[in-house]
């Protein structure tokens, strides 16, 4: 595959992992299905970003043992897109069939690891599953504040301290479902499944808690951040980019205007 011939791959399946994370969202409030109790409370930001934190601390101690780690990654990867991918199926389906297709993507993913197509899938459906029920989860504020410290830490954690470029190389080469991979003739290009959950999360939030618009326009300023990664990507190969912070700040910027603008003064 060529560059140019990937690129349309990538964005699409970006485009498709947030319209399936927006109709979750959509459908998990109706439910009354949420993670946290109080949605505008900023702390549930702090709290999920310790989450994250600590779950990088363990990988990256597993780092020294390789065997460990494989097994750990492998293990997490199967409860991931089982969990959330039923969790999408279930919008959708009867419970049976929606346990029972979940359980199908990730012995598929397990049973042909070299199958780019249902590798992006797998992760497509993890993402989706997680980033709606967050985004649903979490009020403007918190879902902002999330947005914001993990784009400052994914820019640190790259060009400070380093440890999320020996994490990315490692998992990379396990090839698992936390990066979509697409391969070109020259070099294959991954992106990060949270650098595609996160912008998420804030786009479903802007959904439920402002307005349907904030929230389309969130989604297209991160389909530019993506491609605006992966044109600076495509003259710089080799090199671990840490995508989040371009792809939230247009998310943010593209929304921007109609939240100052349009959203009643009660909101802001």
């Amino acid at each position: 595959m060529t560059f140019r011939g990937m690129i349309p791959w990538l964005l699409a399946f970006f485009l498709f992992t947030q319209a399936m994370g927006l109709l979750v969202a959509r459908a998990l409030l109706d439910l009354n299905v949420s993670a946290f109790e109080e949605p505008g409370d900023v702390s549930n930001a702090v709290v999920l970003f310790l989450y994250i934190l600590g779950v990088t601390v363990i990988l990256l101690v597993l780092l020294k043992i390789p065997w460990l780690l494989r097994v750990v990654v492998k293990a997490l990867e199967f409860l991931a897109i089982f969990a959330s991918s039923a969790l999408v199926f279930s919008i959708f389906l009867p419970d049976l069939p929606s346990l029972l297709l979940a359980l199908v993507l990730p012995v598929l993913r397990f049973k042909y690891p070299q199958c780019f197509l249902i590798r992006n899938l797998a992760a497509s459906f993890a993402v989706a599953g997680a980033g709606g029920l967050l985004g649903v989860s979490m009020g403007f504020i918190p879902a902002l504040l999330l947005l914001v410290i993990l784009s400052l830490y994914d820019f640190l954690s790259v060009f400070v301290t380093g440890h999320m470029v020996k994490l990315a190389k490692a998992l990379s080469s396990y090839k698992t479902t936390f990066t979509y991979a697409f391969p070109t003739e020259v070099h294959t290009f991954e992106l990060g499944t949270g650098d595609v959950a996160i912008p998420l999360v804030f786009s479903a939030s802007l959904l439920i808690y402002v307005g349907p618009v904030a929230a389309v326009l969130s989604v297209i300023g991160g389909f530019f951040g993506v491609l605006l990664n992966l044109l600076y990507l495509r003259r710089h190969l080799g090199i671990v980019l840490p995508a989040l912070p371009a792809i939230s700040a247009l998310s943010l910027l593209f929304s921007l205007p109609y939240l100052l603008f349009c959203c009643p003064p009660a909101f802001l």
